[in-house]
Order: C-alpha cells, then sequence, then structure tokens
C-alpha cells in the first residue's frame, strides 16, 4: 500500500527508484460485522480498513467516516 504520508516522505529520500521501494503494508481486511470499536482501533494503526466478506471487497473504511459518524 502507498498512502500520502509515505509519498511525501519519499520525496525527501534519493534512493526511491520504484514502487516497491516505498511501499507499506497491506491495510487489515475484517468482516462487515466487526464492531466500530475495533475498527477505531486498527484505524489508529493503519490509514484504512478494507471490509470483505467471503473474499470479496465490499468496501473501505477511512478515518474520516469514522469521524462522520460521530
Amino acid at each position: 500500500m502507498v498512502s500520502d504520508s509515505i509519498l511525501l516522505d519519499a520525496f525527501s529520500r534519493e534512493d526511491v527508484q520504484k514502487v516497491s521501494d516505498i511501499m507499506g503494508d497491506a491495510p487489515p481486511i475484517i468482516a462487515k460485522d466487526t464492531s466500530i470499536d475495533i475498527i477505531s482501533n486498527l484505524l489508529r494503526y493503519y490509514p484504512i480498513v478494507l471490509v470483505a466478506e467471503k473474499g470479496k471487497l465490499n468496501g473501505v473504511i477511512a478515518k474520516e467516516d469514522i469521524l462522520k459518524s460521530i
């Protein structure tokens, strides 16, 4: 995964030549019935959380989505 903060950091590095040089870890994948408490905790460490069911991607939750729901 490449996020905006990773890209901004990459501009200051001279050794970046490929996307793989700056890629971060993949975001966590959760079930659609995961509690908001768990999602909020995951978003402390990841910019997004993927929602999937039976191996099919159903959606993406970002920090902004949680803020909208408050």
